[in-house]
């Protein structure tokens, strides 16, 4: 039936999403075994911190299992309610050395981060806004080279 289809585009969707972010590091000339991705949210709604259900965690098992190092940055969210394999970043001014930042979960305080502090704290400066939410002319004019679901890499 349709709920069950829809069931299996939202379990496939982590890994088509993972591949996407591969594909991106790939061009930036990066290979998955030494790179890290923070992710910016887990929860499964915006301003709610509730990890249940969340995309976040297949998405970041489906990185894991292809090497890539996994940060996250949820205020809403205490780390014993994240899974152990990530790094849990209580300061987004405490996320350094990343390659990407992936827009999981647009509460406030993610959508409105100070981008050219966190560019300087990247290794590389790269943005998937997985919402299209962000204004990605303006993250783009502090330095970031940014990418969005829907939109051709």
């Amino acid at each position: 039936g349709l709920i069950t289809a829809a069931r299996a585009v939202n379990r496939s969707m982590p890994n088509h999403v993972a591949q996407v972010l591969i594909d991106i590091l790939w061009k930036a000339g990066l290979s998955a075994e030494s790179t890290k991705v923070l992710l910016l949210g887990w929860s499964y709604k915006a301003e709610v911190g509730d990890p249940r259900e969340t995309p976040a965690e297949p998405l970041a098992e489906a990185l894991q299992n292809r090497g890539i190092e996994v940060g996250v940055f949820d205020p809403h969210l205490s780390e014993e309610s994240l899974p152990d394999s990530v790094e849990f970043i209580g300061d987004i001014g405490e996320a350094k050395g990343f390659n990407l930042a992936v827009l999981v979960t647009a509460h406030k305080v993610c959508v409105d981060l100070d981008w050219g502090a966190l560019a300087s704290n990247m290794n590389t400066p790269i943005l998937y806004d997985g919402r299209r939410v962000l204004d990605i002319e303006a993250i783009g004019a502090q330095g970031w080279e940014c990418y969005a679901v829907g939109r051709p890499l």
